[in-house]
């Protein structure tokens, strides 16, 4: 069973682990220290993500914010440059009320 991801291009970003409960996020190393050190409850590595670019995520102890956050770092990592400029500009272009 291929487990469900997010790809920008053809690079998957974030995926969901076989278990359902847990989600496989790409990161640099050096983040990849820093989050598991600091908060070892909700993030995790196995033996199979030691030396890869990845954090394992619990997401029953995750907030929508902590989500939304590896998920868009995930994302910037993975994107190429010129689509995440597109993003930032459109980003910073006020949206009209209706």
């Amino acid at each position: 069973m291929k487990s469900p991801c997010l790809r920008v291009k053809t690079r998957c970003f974030v995926r969901v682990w076989e278990d359902l409960e847990t989600l496989v996020v790409h990161l640099d190393e050096t983040e990849k220290e820093i989050l598991l050190e600091a908060r070892p409850d909700l993030y995790f590595q196995t033996d199979h993500y030691k030396g890869w670019p990845a954090v394992l995520m619990r997401l029953n102890l995750a907030t929508r914010d902590a989500l939304k956050e590896r998920i868009e770092v995930a994302w910037r990592r993975s994107a190429p440059k010129r689509v995440v400029k597109d993003f930032d500009g459109a980003a910073a272009v006020p949206r009209r009320k209706r």
